[in-house]
Order: C-alpha cells, then sequence, then structure tokens
C-alpha cells in the first residue's frame, strides 16, 4: 500500500486485507467458539500497520466504546485542590471575559462577571472590586450577554469602551486589557485596548504594535495562559488507564490549513506506531453536515472519531492517559500557544504537538512532530523512565511559571494591586553540615537553599514557608527542591514526599496522598510548627498519621550510587508497556552483576545489559589525555563505532528532552559514542543532566571544559573532534533534533563506500517569515541539489570535489549536523572552528567542501534545525554578536587568503551574505547600539577589502553609517 495512512483509498486497501484475515481465522477449528474479541486480538491484526491502531483491535467496536473502557478509571480520580502554597487570592476582579478565561481563574480569585444591565452594582461601596479586566471575547461567560462585543463599531462595544470602563476609572478602579486573542484577531479588538489603563496580551511579539498604536496606555506587558489546578491536576494520574492516546478538538482544514498538515503528521505518527487513538470531535455536537469541508476530518480518520464530550470528562481523560496530542493555530510566537499545551502537562500527560516557537524554546519536554515516522519512532522507543521524566519535567514547569496565581498576581502588580503570593522560601536542614550537601543546596534551581542544622532550626523560625530535611547520605539534583515546591502548588497536603525505586517500582504510589512517610529525608514540609523539633527523629514523629502527598521517584540517589542496568521487573503501564522487554528501568543497587543475566532481544539491549563497573568520574578541565583514554576504552569495549559529538552550554532541558532523546530513538543507537562536551557550564542544573546521561547509557561520555564558557559552540565541538575514537564521526547540537532514520542512512552509505570522506544528507528547517509572521511551511535544504550543479559525479555516484568547487558551487555551506565523516580525515585537515565565534559550523563546512574529493550524496532529511529558538546565540542580537562575528570573519578572511580564494568569496558570497544576513541581523540590534553593531559590521567588510558595489540595500547601510557617526560627532 502505498496511499498515504489517511486516505480513503489506504484504508479500502486496509478493510480487503482485515476482512481476508478475518475470514481465515474464522475458519480455523480453534476459532469455532472463540467470541469476536479473541479473533480481534490476533497478532496478524496488529501486523496491518496502521490497522492495528484502530479501535477494533484493542477490544471495541468504535473509539467511543473505547472511551468507555477507560471511564471507570476518569470515574475513581480524586478532585482537584488548591495548592497549600497559592491558596486562593483574595482578589475581587470585574471581568467581561469568556466561560474559557472564567474557568481556568475559577475558585483562585472572586470573579465578578459583568453584564450590560447590570454592571454598575459592582461600584457600590461593598461590591467595590479591586480592579476591572476586560479580555476580548466574542459573546461572554454565560454565551450571550456579550454578542456583538467583537465588532469595533457596535452598539455594544461603544458602551463597554465609551461607558462601563471610563465609569470604573473614574471610580477609581484600574481597568486593564486581555489581548487573549492575539495576533489573529488583533485589530477587531484594539479600541478595547486604547480604551483601557493597562494592556496585557498573550503573543509578545504584539508589545511594539501596542506602543504604537496605545500611546496612553501606562503599562503593556506578556500574560500566557495558566492553569488551574482544581481542574489540571496530576493526583492520581498513575498509573494510566491503558495505552489510549487522544486528541480533543477540532480540525477547521480550511480555517488553519497549515495547521491540518502538521497536525496529520502528529495523528499519522500515533497510527503508524500501533497505540489506539481517539478522536474527540467537538464540532460533532453541532451536527454539521456529514463531510461538512469546514470542520471534517480526512475520511480515513473515521475510525478514531468519538462524538464531543463534556469538558470535565476531558479533563479527565486527561489525567489517565499518559500521551495526548495538541495542534498549534499560532506558530510564529514565543509567548502565544494552545493552552492544552499546559493543560495536558499539569495533568501529568507528555503531549505531543505541532510546531510553535514558544512551546518549541520553553517547554523542551513536549514531543514537536516533525513527521509521522518520528512521532511513530518516539512512542515505540520511549520507555517508562523517560516518560515519567518527561511528565515530571512537564509538572514542575508549568505548576511554578504558568500557575494561574502567578497569571493574577501578573495582573494585580500590572494594575498597581496588591499581588497574591506566588513565591515560597525554603530552608534545608540536616544532622550532618558538609560542604557536599550546601553545595547541593546552594545550586537549587527554584532558589539558592541555606542549610541549617536541627539545633539551630528554632533560630529560623519566620524565615522559610518550606522545611526541606536532607542528609549527605542521598544526592539531590538541582531540581529536587523545585518538584516539592511544584507539588505544593496544586495539592493540600502539608508534607510531600518523593519515593524510592525505579518508575515501575513506584508508578502506584506516585502523584497520591499516603498516610504517614517513609524516609525523612526525601520529605518537604510546608510552614511547620518547630516547637520541640530539635532532632530528625521530633518532627518524623508528627507524620506518622499524617497526610502526605507523594511525587515520584525522580531527582534523588544514593550519594555513591552504583549504577546497573537490569532488565524491568513488574509490569509498566500506559505507552511504555510495548517495552516492557527492553533495557532502560535504571536499579540503583549493589546487586550481583553475574546475576543480571543477559537479553534476548538485540545487539543493544545485550551489549547494556552486559554488566559493567559504575561510570567512572566526570572528566573535568583540560585533561583531554586521559578523556582520550577514557573514551577509547568505552568505544572499544561497547563496540561503537559513530562518535557523536553534542556541545552542551546552560541548556540541559533541551540536550535530554530534544537532542538525545532524538538519538536513543535511532536505531543506530547502539553504535553511537555520544560525547557529552560541557563548554564550562554555570548552569547545575545541565551539568547534572550530562553527568545523569552520562551514568545512565554506557555508551555516552562526558568532559567538562573549566567552568565559564568559550562565547560559542567551537570549542566543546574541537574537544570532540581530538576525544573521537571511533571511525565515523558527526554532530548534533542540544536544541537540535536527529529525525527519522537520517543518521542510519548516512552511516550504511558511507560505510559501504570506503572511498568517501563523508557523506552528507538534507536537514529540516522551522524559520519564522516576518514579513508575513507565521511559520513557513517545513522545508528540506536541499543543500545537494546545490552542490550538485558545481560537482561532477563518479560511477558510484559519489561528487567528485577539486581545489575549484567552493568558487563553483557559491561557497554554499551545508550543516554538519547532516554529514558522516571518516573521523581520521576529518582530523587530519587540521581545521578549527574559531572559539568565540559564531557561524562557526558554516566556515567549517566550507573547509570540509574544499578539502574532499569524494562525497556522497544521501537523498534523507537528517536532523532538524529549530532556528527561533529563545536566547539562542545567533537570535539575541546585540552589538556584542558583531563583535563575534569578527571572531569568525578574521580567522575565515585567513584561511581563504591562504587557500587562494579570497577573491573570489568576494565575487561570489560576500555581497549576497551581507544583505541576507548581516544586515538582517542589524535591523534587530538595539537602537543604542546600532552605531556600534554597525561600525563593527563595516570593519568587518573591510577585512575582505572593502565594498565597491552598487547594491541598494549595501549603499543604503554605508549612508546611515556616515550619518550616525555624523551625528556622534
Amino acid at each position: 500500500m502505498t496511499s498515504e495512512p489517511n486516505t480513503l483509498q489506504y484504508r479500502i486497501a486496509q478493510l480487503e486485507q482485515g476482512l481476508e484475515l478475518f475470514d481465515t481465522l474464522s475458519s480455523e477449528p480453534a476459532a469455532a467458539a472463540a467470541p469476536l474479541e479473541d479473533l480481534l486480538q490476533d497478532s496478524r491484526f496488529r501486523q496491518l500497520s496502521p490497522l492495528r491502531a484502530t479501535p477494533f483491535t484493542h477490544g471495541a467496536l468504535n473509539a467511543e466504546e473505547l472511551l468507555e473502557s477507560i471511564r471507570p478509571a476518569m470515574e475513581a480520580l480524586p478532585a482537584g485542590e488548591m495548592g497549600i502554597s497559592r491558596p486562593h487570592s483574595r482578589l475581587r476582579i470585574a471581568v467581561v471575559c469568556d466561560s474559557f478565561f472564567y474557568q481556568s481563574m475559577d475558585g483562585l480569585v472572586d470573579l465578578l462577571p459583568l453584564k450590560p444591565k447590570d454592571w454598575r452594582a459592582h461600584l457600590t461601596q461593598e461590591n467595590r472590586p479591586d480592579l476591572l479586566l476586560v479580555a476580548a471575547t466574542w459573546k461572554g461567560v454565560d454565551g450571550k450577554s456579550w454578542i456583538g462585543n467583537a465588532r469595533p463599531g457596535s452598539w455594544r462595544r461603544r458602551q463597554l469602551t465609551d461607558v462601563i470602563m471610563r465609569t470604573f476609572r473614574e471610580h477609581g478602579v484600574p481597568v486593564v486589557y486581555y489581548g487573549k486573542e492575539d495576533p489573529p484577531n488583533y485589530e477587531l479588538f484594539l479600541s478595547l485596548a486604547q480604551a483601557a489603563d493597562h494592556i496585557l496580551t498573550t503573543a509578545e511579539e504584539m508589545v511594539p504594535q501596542y506602543e504604537r498604536d496605545c500611546p496612553d496606555a501606562q503599562s503593556i506587558g506578556v500574560l500566557p495562559f495558566g492553569v488551574n489546578p482544581l481542574v489540571h491536576t496530576p493526583i492520581g494520574s498513575r498509573p494510566a488507564a491503558g495505552e489510549l492516546i487522544h486528541f480533543a478538538g477540532s480540525w477547521l482544514p480550511e480555517k488553519y490549513p497549515q495547521r491540518t498538515t502538521y497536525g496529520s503528521w502528529a495523528l499519522n505518527g500515533v497510527i503508524q506506531s500501533g497505540y489506539p487513538l481517539v478522536i474527540i470531535d467537538r464540532h460533532s455536537a453541532f451536527e454539521p453536515s456529514p463531510y461538512d469541508r469546514r470542520y471534517s476530518y480526512p475520511r480515513g480518520y473515521a475510525p478514531y472519531i468519538a462524538p464531543a464530550q463534556p469538558l470535565e470528562d476531558l479533563m479527565e481523560l486527561q489525567r489517565v492517559t499518559d500521551v495526548a496530542v495538541n495542534l498549534n493555530s499560532v506558530v510564529a510566537s514565543q509567548s502565544m500557544f494552545a493552552n492544552r499545551v499546559l493543560e495536558l502537562q499539569a495533568s501529568g500527560t507528555m503531549v505531543i504537538s505541532t510546531y510553535n516557537q514558544g512551546v518549541n524554546s520553553f517547554y523542551p519536554q513536549v514531543h514537536i512532530a516533525n513527521s509521522a515516522d518520528d512521532v511513530a519512532a518516539m512512542l515505540n522507543s520511549i520507555t517508562l523512565e523517560e516518560l515519567r521524566r518527561v511528565q515530571g519535567d512537564g509538572i514542575r514547569k508549568v505548576f511554578l511559571d504558568d500557575h494561574a496565581i502567578n497569571r493574577l498576581a501578573a495582573i494585580a502588580r500590572a494594575a498597581g494591586v496588591r499581588p497574591p503570593q506566588d513565591s515560597e522560601r525554603i530552608l534545608a536542614v540536616t544532622d550532618r553540615p558538609t560542604e557536599a550537601l550546601a553545595r547541593e543546596m546552594a545550586e537549587q534551581t527554584h532558589s539558592e537553599i541555606p542549610l541549617t542544622t536541627w539545633d539551630r532550626l528554632a533560630q529560623h523560625d519566620g524565615d522559610y514557608d518550606i522545611l526541606l530535611p536532607v542528609t549527605p547520605d542521598r544526592h539531590y539534583t538541582p531540581r529536587y527542591a523545585a518538584d516539592h515546591a511544584a507539588a505544593f502548588a496544586y495539592q493540600s497536603a502539608g508534607i510531600t514526599t518523593k519515593l524510592e525505586g525505579t518508575a515501575a517500582e513506584t508508578d502506584d504510589d506516585a502523584h497520591r496522598h499516603h498516610s504517614g512517610i517513609r524516609r525523612l529525608e526525601l520529605t518537604a514540609w510546608w510552614r511547620p510548627s518547630v516547637d520541640g523539633v530539635d532532632s530528625p527523629g521530633a518532627l518524623a514523629s508528627r507524620a506518622r498519621e499524617a497526610r502526605v502527598y507523594a511525587v515520584d521517584h525522580l531527582n534523588h540517589h544514593p550519594a555513591n550510587r552504583a549504577v546497573t542496568i537490569s532488565p524491568n521487573t513488574g509490569e509498566l503501564s500506559g505507552v511504555a508497556q510495548a517495552l516492557k522487554d527492553i533495557q532502560d528501568d535504571l536499579v540503583y543497587s549493589n546487586a550481583d552483576p553475574a546475576q543480571l543475566g543477559h537479553s534476548a532481544h538485540g545487539p543493544l539491549a545485550r551489549r547494556i545489559l552486559t554488566p559493567r563497573r559504575p561510570a567512572p568520574d566526570p572528566v573535568l578541565g583540560d585533561d583531554l589525555d586521559g578523556a582520550r583514554r577514557e573514551f577509547r576504552t568505552v568505544a572499544q569495549q561497547y563496540g561503537l563505532t559513530l562518535t557523536v559529538v553534542v556541545p552542551v552550554f546552560n541548556n540541559g532541558d533541551h540536550l535530554r528532552h530534544k537532542c538525545f532523546a532524538s538519538l536513543r530513538r535511532s536505531t543506530i543507537f547502539d553504535t553511537m559514542h555520544v560525547l557529552l562536551i560541557d563548554d564550562g557550564s554555570t548552569d547545575a542544573a545541565t551539568t547534572d543532566t550530562v553527568e545523569d546521561l552520562a551514568h545512565t547509557y554506557p555508551n555516552v561520555s562526558a568532559f567538562h571544559h573549566p567552568r565559564g564558557g568559550s562565547g560559542s559552540a567551537s570549542r566543546p565541538r574541537n574537544t570532540g573532534l581530538q576525544l573521537a575514537a571511533t571511525e565515523f564521526i558527526t554532530y548534533l547540537d542540544p536544541d537540535n533534533e536527529a529525525v527519522e532514520s537520517g543518521y542510519t542512512r548516512l552511516y550504511e552509505e558511507i560505510v559501504d563506500h570506503p572511498e568517501v570522506d563523508f557523506a552528507l544528507g538534507h536537514m529540516t528547517l522551522w524559520r519564522n517569515t516576518p514579513t508575513r509572521r507565521r511559520q513557513k511551511n517545513v522545508k528540506t535544504v536541499k543543500f545537494l541539489s546545490s552542490l550538485a550543479k558545481g560537482m561532477e559525479e563518479d560511477e558510484l555516484g559519489n561528487l567528485l570535489s577539486d581545489d575549484d568547487v567552493l568558487t563553483r558551487t557559491a561557497f554554499i555551506p551545508f550543516s554538519i549536523q547532516a554529514m558522516i565523516a571518516r573521523t581520521d580525515w576529518l582530523r587530519a585537515l587540521g581545521i578549527r572552528q574559531p572559539v568565540g565565534g559564531v557561524g562557526q559550523d558554516s566556515y567549517f563546512s566550507q573547509q570540509m567542501l574544499h578539502y574532499a574529493r569524494r562525497i556522497r550524496p544521501v537523498r534523507a532529511k537528517v536532523h532538524t534545525y529549530y532556528s527561533e529558538v529563545s536566547d539562542s546565540t545567533v537570535n539575541t542580537v546585540s552589538a556584542r554578536l558583531f563583535h563575534r562575528y569578527v571572531t569568525l570573519e578574521r580567522d575565515r578572511c585567513e584561511w581563504l587568503r591562504s587557500v587562494g580564494l579570497l577573491e573570489a568569496y568576494r565575487r561570489t558570497r560576500l555581497e549576497d551574505y551581507l544583505v541576507t544576513w548581516y544586515l538582517k541581523k542589524l535591523a534587530g540590534v538595539p537602537a543604542d547600539q546600532w552605531l556600534e553593531a554597525a561600525q563593527t559590521l563595516a570593519w568587518i567588510v573591510d577585512l575582505y577589502g572593502g565594498y565597491d558595489g552598487d547594491r541598494p540595500e549595501i549603499l543604503a547601510f554605508y549612508d546611515a553609517l556616515r550619518t550616525g557617526e555624523e551625528n556622534v560627532r
């Protein structure tokens, strides 16, 4: 079958195969008395991919019945709770809003919905609110009161802006506008913003437009959506009720064609994986015609569609499933995206999402769908440990950063009203203070936590909100305290505890309330009374019958842990059920390695299950010789043949959930030697992530440069090349991802063609189109097509290079993350990426192309480059960025001169690069740094002999530079 999985032709072919198989099974003697559901569970049905994802192969006649099968688990869920650290805000807010906003805040604040006829009742002295919040809304909380408000010239709009908002202001009530429909409906609601004192928007890119159009506003800020723990909570979410993966929402192909394109990758990926999929179509309640083009899903999705469900049921469904799909209508925004991204994570659910800049930047644990194959590979490779890590990171992130109380506090601060508490102070206490334990507390991501002793605890009374008993016998990772703090934000028990063991061993107890504690040094206490408490035992005695919330098993382990990999014991749940025979449940123990045995599930499982010593201490400083010996031993011991150099600096979350997770699902992960080269991270959480991955996976090695960083990825990439101990090498940055089977294809090609220096594939690129404020389609950057135009082929299909190839190909660079090279060849070239420079990987690729003699082109996507990551080096535009380009260009200019290509570069590349790269970057430099950046750019051009052309954009730049310099003089 060659059709796409969501086409009618594909489904017809599936049906024919399924009916033929059913006839065969029914005719077998053993099937005579077998019930229908037993026949449908036959493994041969599940081999009809993606037929195996349909409800009937999972024991249900249709999607609705599949949904009903987990309803008992939904009904057994405990209710959501107010967080003990985030109680009712005590704010009174008069609102004009829709039901979505109302429900997101309900129970956490006194919301007073205004109606067009009775709004004056809220201006009496006894009923006066703290502020008036007017949100962009189409109909109002009740679905009817504010119909017509979305029309700028309507009577209802004029009443709201000219009468109600003005009257509240005259009575001294601050008026806040919330543009939650930005950016697509900015113009529609603009007059509301112009009538307000303070403006908040969900889309940070709209702030300059508000500054332009609302000059009288006292303040303009950004307010993303938030989560309400009374509705969105992980309490009772472990273990999952089954393998079901769901998406709840509309398709709207005509309104959001881009979203449906990317959405099909996510849905088709789930289908290909074989996990049961249910699509809850909320438009089914509206009863459009069966194939109404405005709402209808493609007919191929029909087996997976269930009717609309009540909102309460959807919130419960999120809590009993391990994985769900989200679609974003807005993609080119760092702050505006579907609120379901937050809601699902708050419910303890892993999210598969279509691309959005902000989701990719700030929620790396959300899996961005790059293709159906990539989604399927993720679902079929993720282990229970990895799944719980993804979910745990999501829970912590949203409840510390995106809690509805945090949003209310931001609104109150903007309006000049006293905000509710949205932070907490933590104090750690121990009976044996050590320097290492004090350092661990000082490096906590939540805050720098002071450490005291039990006999001095009474002296700190009133200085903290959370008491954290700790011991030097355990290692507490930098996120340990934050996990406890997050738990206090979404549940009401005054004690939280971490569990000890693996995900499989602790799943039944995680995210539930219990009576009493097991280990005091894994607990946290909310504002405990310490009268008479001068020892661990004195505090522990108070918790014998106390209500305690168990979080999870993550972010702590014995201080002297020995890491052993053993097969899973016990039954897994949710997505990880399909991987119950794989190796990745970790047991931190002193088990006898001889008792662990071997696995029969493939070379990777056998290799990782092979008994081994605990991971060596990380290589620190600049001991390259020691690292080289250690890395060579690892490569030889495990038969590794491909080095993947990963440069790391203060980006541990992206490293774990983007780069490394993508390598883990590669079919050749077991042949990779992953080198995590830390450029001196100052973020303890990143250092801990590097060490955790190196201890967990035997084919991962870590090297740490001295703390502080070099300014770019050059140094760690250079170090990685020096330390590589395998025949082949490639690179992958922490915030990028390997996709599909790209590295596998490259590896197979370079192994099969020993005559080539490197094999080169494609990368896919996510990049914003500034003029249209929308995302370009993901496109394959076709380096090979451009290269082929200037290069000949040999009889084997290899591209032949020579000393003039850069001139003929106009010095086009390629992604060094989309290639695999021979390590000895690359190292023998003696080329290094300029330390501290940016854009160095493009320059490195130019050098590789110049020196290569045979290149193997491979028509496969290898990695995805996310160009719009917030705070990335090239996206943080300032005068300093241009100084760092000097480092690069000085080195490139000298090299081009040494190989006789300087004039050719000036003639074929320099002018276009100035216009398409440098001048675009210059346009984003802050006004007070523009002149410095422009002078630096002019100096860069002078390195190449200055500019003597007639390109209008470049001439305009020089005119602006002269004007700027004259103004300064």
